[in-house]
């Protein structure tokens, strides 16, 4: 590290401010202000014109450094890029450092981890266990499309970008339960028709919300996505590819894989009540000796 020393002088302490502008160093002895933003430059960390001021009682060998920041490095690389003047303003800069983030992929695989353990818990308990892995494979089909989409496009996963994943990952769920309730029911009043036809009945009862519902919410999403900026227009992209997908993935996901469940679930209960029943096996008398 550049700044491990610093003439004679041996580094005791380094920490960042709260807004991470500034930085404050202490050594065991005095340092020269302008060796020591030197030293930061040899580093690659660029000072402002107030560049390393004595913070502190002298006796501290303490030194502020006020940083360039990001919007200034930025504006300095586009114009040395482009021409000086080619950008005339920066709407926002910010980045994240790499622990940061580590902590928000973490963070949102823990909360999409959770939202899904808690639905299985509930379609567990309102359902039987043929109704649940086709709404698991619906959801991660969803989270999976929505940063797929946001992938092809470049666009950035954020906290926004999260939020609206698990806002999707609802939405879909509340609209498969609604078709897995409606098959439930035609399920116990048709109990003479086949499955597969008890669940293309249900689907088109409710194929008319489904329509209505999915409909309402991608024009409003897609009125936030056209003229909202900045994470509004990152939330309602999401929510205009999760609706669509989150939509036809409750029909042509769900459904299937509750159909294809049913059908072994039935196997199985037949194979069983096939099978011949076990007859006690009696001892044979013994013979009386003859004496």
């Amino acid at each position: 590290m550049a700044l491990a020393r610093v003439g004679d002088a041996i580094l005791k302490k380094f920490e960042f401010s709260e807004g991470g502008d500034k930085v404050y160093i202490r050594f065991d002895k005095a340092v020269e202000p302008t060796a020591l933003a030197a030293a930061l430059k040899a580093a690659g960390t660029n000072t402002t014109e107030k560049g390393v001021q004595q913070f502190g009682p002298p006796q501290d060998h303490t030194y502020e450094a006020t940083l360039v920041g990001m919007e200034s490095e930025v504006r300095a690389a586009l114009d040395a890029r482009l021409g000086a003047g080619a950008v005339t303003s920066i709407p926002q800069v910010s980045s994240v450092g790499s622990k940061a983030g580590k902590e928000l992929q973490l963070d949102g695989i823990r909360a999409l981890l959770g939202a899904i353990l808690l639905i299985v818990v509930y379609i567990a308990f309102r359902f039987d266990f043929r109704y649940g892995p086709g709404t698991i494979v619906a959801l991660l089909h969803d989270a999976l499309l929505t940063v797929g989409a946001f992938a092809v496009t470049y666009k950035e996963v954020s906290l926004t970008t999260l939020a609206a994943i698990l806002t999707i990952i609802g939405y879909s769920m509340s609209d498969t339960i609604v078709v897995f309730d409606r098959i439930r029911e035609n399920a116990s009043r048709y109990r003479d028709r086949a499955f597969d036809r008890v669940v293309n009945h249900a689907i088109n009862e409710t194929l008319s919300r489904t329509i209505l519902t999915s409909c309402t919410v991608f024009f409003v999403t897609l009125a936030m996505n056209i003229f909202g900026t900045g994470v509004i227009r990152d939330f309602a992209f999401a929510m205009n590819v999760g609706v669509i997908v989150g939509t036809y993935s409750s029909i042509f996901i769900a459904s299937p894989i509750l159909i294809w469940l049913n059908e072994k679930y039935v196997a199985a209960q037949k194979r069983q009540a096939a099978r011949p029943a076990r007859r006690p096996v009696r001892r044979e008398e013994e013979e009386p000796v003859e004496t």
